[in-house]
């Protein structure tokens, strides 16, 4: 996946990821008999156990890992922001 793919949202004590696993393909047309790699549309909500502070989420995303630091105890706006990729 690529950080443009990934879209993460915080709202009150709601984490929610969306994106997308694109399928890898070359130039030219292979006959797969099998394949373990999924692609497509996913999304997450996670109900988190308090409020958010939302101007201070970060998130990196390096090796095909997603991290989310969740600062505790902030306003329950809405912010949407980009995943930064080290």
């Amino acid at each position: 996946m690529k950080r443009q793919d990934i879209e993460i949202k915080v709202d009150g004590r709601t984490l929610s990821l969306k994106g997308e696993r694109k399928q890898d393909r070359e130039g030219k047309e292979r006959v797969c008999v099998a394949s373990e790699r999924f692609h497509g549309i996913f999304s997450r909500v996670i109900d988190l156990p308090t409020d958010i502070h939302s101007e201070k989420v970060w998130a990196t995303y390096h090796d095909g890992i997603l991290e989310i630091t969740l600062p505790k105890n902030g306003g329950s706006r809405t912010k949407e922001f980009r995943v930064e990729v080290r």
